[in-house]
């Protein structure tokens, strides 16, 4: 009876090795396709971060024109009001009460 437990520790033995081996090929056999994803991932981030970096830049030029023109139409309606007090008086009163007409 003592052969037949060597005999089936051996036998499981071999079969754990075995498998070890298996999972060991596996493993290397798929290490140069698990390099390759990883690779192509860290470049579509590199991609990605150098194009969100760029329309930030964009974005920030865009905003700073806009606060510039709007500035500018400021400054020129201020200058307007200076430069024409009365038609400035009379376009507000106007306004003022077209705006109360179609508001009824």
């Amino acid at each position: 009876m003592a052969s037949t437990s060597v005999l089936s520790s051996n036998t499981a033995t071999r079969a754990a090795d075995s498998a070890h081996r298996a999972v060991d090929a596996a493993a290397d056999a798929a290490a140069p396709f698990i390099d390759n994803l990883a690779s192509r991932a860290h470049d579509t981030v590199d991609r990605t971060a150098s194009a969100a970096g760029a329309m930030a830049d964009k974005l920030n030029a865009a905003g700073e024109q806009a606060g510039a023109y709007g500035n500018r139409v400021y400054n020129s309606g201020i200058n307007y009001v200076r430069e024409n007090p009365l038609t400035a008086v009379a376009i507000a009163a106007a306004v003022g009460y077209l705006l109360s007409r179609v508001t009824r």
